[in-house]
């Protein structure tokens, strides 16, 4: 590319109209918006070195706010969005493009389950096995039923409006 400029401001130099540029060029593909730009970067900065910093810069989803929302999401992934944006003084769409792209976290409904661990599955699958031989052999222990109150230990879950943000629904995510 730079062999390309070079080349446009050798032939200006000599004093080639950039339509004849263009034309003497055409074999390096050359266009004329090329060999426009290419002079008049020539004439206002007296090089044909590339400008940068003329494009959109980051500011909201810039590396400083992707590591607060990641921090803050590691201490509570529960925090909405919209909380996130007020706390951080940033849009919401800022904070959902920054989960989206750049943690790549989703937003999952949290859902009331039974927490079992796979230990204590097995150990429930051995009583049942237990208790049906001896219903088979008819030795069944007495067993006495009585009005019980369970009392719930679990938190509240509204299941509209309560989210956990996480990079995939894995089992050991649940106890969040």
């Amino acid at each position: 590319m730079d062999f390309k400029r070079n080349s446009v401001i050798a032939l200006y130099l000599t004093g080639k109209s950039q339509p004849a540029i263009v034309r003497e060029l055409n074999h390096f593909k050359a266009n004329k918006v090329f060999v426009y730009r290419t002079i008049t970067r020539y004439n206002n900065t007296g090089s044909i070195a590339k400008r940068h910093g003329g494009c959109h810069q980051k500011t909201a989803t810039s590396r400083e706010m992707v590591q607060k929302v990641k921090k803050r999401l590691e201490r509570n992934p529960r925090r909405s969005a919209n909380q996130m944006a007020k706390e951080l003084k940033i849009s919401d769409r800022s904070i959902r493009l920054i989960q989206k792209n750049d943690l790549k976290v989703k937003s999952y409904k949290i859902r009331k389950a039974h927490y079992l661990t796979p230990k204590q599955q097995q150990v429930r699958l051995e009583r049942a096995k237990e208790l049906l031989r001896l219903a088979e052999s008819g030795q069944f222990p007495n067993i006495v039923f009585s009005e019980e109150k369970i009392f719930p230990i679990e938190q509240f879950v509204n299941s509209q409006n309560d989210k956990v943000y996480l990079t995939d629904r894995l089992y050991e995510n649940l106890s969040h």
